[in-house]
């Protein structure tokens, strides 16, 4: 949706529902961050594996002999020594841009000065923008930084961290049903977000729902649904049916969050 129509949307969706004040300044501000694309999830920002990505490939540059191969399409080529350090290169500013090295990082609670000794920062982002979060990634113990590239070490460090990463993240949006992939537990993250934060406390469940589902809709987080979906021409049907999605995108965050505190698979 396009951001001017989108916000027009969001306008009418606010005076239909007599949202106003602090609520309806801060979801206006949201809204916007989010289709200028300044804004995302917590869980879209666990989904950016682009470092480790790079991280793997670099690994195999620097531990080949001579050259690459390339298979794409069917078709291999081989790459000489020039062609790998260049590709070794970009890899390593890639990284750079996304990765700080300190040989040694504190961390303060009160008054108490903690050691956590030499860490990479892992700057995380939606589609490897590197905005979105900071993560620590401790030194092996005896390892320290190498000024300039990347040790095997490090990378093996990188690759070993974001792997587990990925695997939770794998599991976190895990469908039971067919082995699919779901968005439902991201959509009840930020629906409950809304609701406990922007919403007027005196609203009955139903009316947060409905606001929830279409707020959703003009930020662009259902266009992945079907157009019978989007917000348009909503009667009283249509209104039980997004609260029921709605409920069920909650229900849906809330057994992931209960399997991840039980370790249950």
């Amino acid at each position: 949706m396009e951001t001017e129509k989108a916000i027009q949307e969001y306008k009418i969706l606010c005076r239909a529902n007599n949202l106003s004040g602090y609520g309806y300044y801060a979801l206006l501000s949201l809204l916007k961050d989010r289709l200028e694309k300044r804004f995302y999830t917590e869980e879209e920002i666990m989904s950016d594996f682009s470092v480790l990505e790079n991280a793997m490939l670099l690994k195999q540059l620097l531990t080949s002999a001579n050259g690459m191969t390339i298979i794409a399409g069917g078709a291999s080529e081989q790459y000489g020594n020039a062609s790998r350090s260049i590709m070794i290169g970009a890899l390593v500013d890639y990284l750079d841009k996304r990765i700080q090295k300190r040989a040694k990082i504190t961390a303060q609670s009160g008054l108490e000065i903690t050691d956590l000794g030499a860490n990479m920062i892992l700057n995380k982002g939606y589609g490897g923008g590197g905005t979105g979060r900071a993560y620590l990634i401790p030194y092996p113990p005896g390892v320290l930084p190498q000024e300039e590239g990347y040790s095997i070490q490090e990378l093996d460090t990188i690759i070993g961290y974001e792997s587990i990463k990925q695997d939770e993240y794998k599991a976190y949006i895990g469908n039971k049903q067919g082995g699919k992939h779901s968005l439902n537990p991201m959509l009840g993250h930020i629906s409950e977000w809304i609701i406990d934060s922007f919403l007027p406390k005196d609203w009955i469940l139903e009316n947060k729902l409905y606001f929830v589902f279409n707020y959703l809709a003009c930020a662009g987080y259902l266009d992945h649904k079907q157009e019978a979906w989007k917000f348009k021409n909503i009667d009283k049907g249509d209104i039980h049916m997004q609260g029921r999605a709605v409920r069920s995108w909650i229900e849906a965050y809330h057994r992931i969050k209960v399997e991840e505190e039980t370790g249950e698979a």
